[in-house]
């Protein structure tokens, strides 16, 4: 096989972003595309030259479908993956994996089963910043303190980001992102403390202080807001090390200083496209390489099981006043 089949469920903003890029790559094939707006469906489908459809379970029926992209609102990602898994699709998931820990266990535990090729839409990974993070410290010793933040300047845009039946509350809509990336870069979590409050959106939590203690000894406070501004930078992680430190801003800076009387090193990713600054485009081609190799691909099922673990632990500790240890 040296093209694959794809289909997209879901054509808002990052819908929008897979299917530009799939498009331009030689290896795939757009089967066709799905959206609950007829128009808008059919508007990018003739864009790519793809059959267009309001019901995905239309798109499920195509029998050369090889993989499929689940782009849409998160809480209705795990209906979709998992009817997808049982016909035997292989399947590309934007975050999160489920909104729901029983959820996330299911499609894990069928990926494990079935053998499904499944990876998870964790960009940041293969965003040029976050890879530069993570090859100084796989050179460095355990940094023994970090400290982050990332924040949204509101949520009410898109309009479902407000209502936690949809998005799954606001760690799972936005700050997922980086307690996957911390992960990345410190390995598994041991301990979380969360305190949270309703401060401006009343239907959920929207204010968070978390503390992550991982297997290494790596200690993290986080602190997320989902009521303040866009004022850049609204991500940023700071990690400090054994006389020598990082500082990031976005996915564009990296400030580092190796030692005490070293120059701070600079990089800028700035002007780099947006989709290969964020990753969208490498993470797009390792997923096709997987299909096309059948080989697992570099974010897992696993990966977007102990983030979903992660962030229910935080709404749990938040519930509780107390620390949870994981796994759950």
């Amino acid at each position: 096989m040296d093209r694959v089949n794809i289909g997209l469920v879901g054509v808002g903003g990052i819908g929008e972003v897979h299917a530009s890029i799939l498009s331009k790559d030689e290896r795939v094939n757009l089967a066709g595309i799905v959206d609950v707006d007829e128009k808008r469906a059919s508007i990018l489908s003739k864009k790519y030259g793809c059959n267009s459809y309001t019901d995905y379970k239309r798109l499920l029926q195509l029998p050369s479908l090889d993989a499929i992209y689940v782009t849409v609102p998160s809480a209705f990602h795990a209906n979709i993956v998992l009817q997808s898994i049982q016909k035997g699709i292989n399947v590309f998931s934007e975050k999160p994996m489920a909104t729901s820990f029983d959820e996330a266990k299911k499609i894990y535990q069928e990926v494990e089963k079935t053998g499904i090729i499944y990876q998870i839409g964790f960009n940041k990974r293969f965003a040029p910043l976050y890879k530069k993070v993570k090859d100084i410290l796989n050179q460095k010793e355990r940094p023994p303190l970090a400290w982050v933040k990332m924040n949204r300047g509101e949520l009410k845009n898109p309009p479902w980001a407000g209502d936690p039946k949809i998005s799954g509350g606001f760690l799972y809509e936005t700050a997922m992102h980086i307690l996957d990336i911390l992960r990345f870069f410190f390995g598994e979590v041991r301990e979380v403390k969360c305190i949270a409050k309703s401060n401006v959106y009343s239907a959920q939590l929207d204010d968070f202080i978390i503390r992550l203690n991982f297997e290494n000894e790596t200690v993290v406070s986080m602190i997320s807001s989902g009521h303040t501004t866009w004022m850049y930078p609204y991500a940023r992680i700071e990690i400090y090390g054994d006389h020598w430190s990082i500082e990031t801003q976005e996915f564009d800076i990296i400030r580092y200083c190796p030692d005490l009387e070293a120059s701070v090193l600079v990089e800028d990713f700035s002007l780099l496209k947006r989709e290969e600054k964020r990753g969208y485009v490498e993470e797009n081609d390792k997923f096709i390489e997987a299909l096309l190799e059948k080989k697992t691909p570099p974010v897992t099922h696993l990966d977007g099981f102990r983030a979903v673990e992660i962030v229910e632990a935080c709404y749990k500790s938040a519930k509780e006043e107390k620390e949870v240890i994981l796994p759950l």
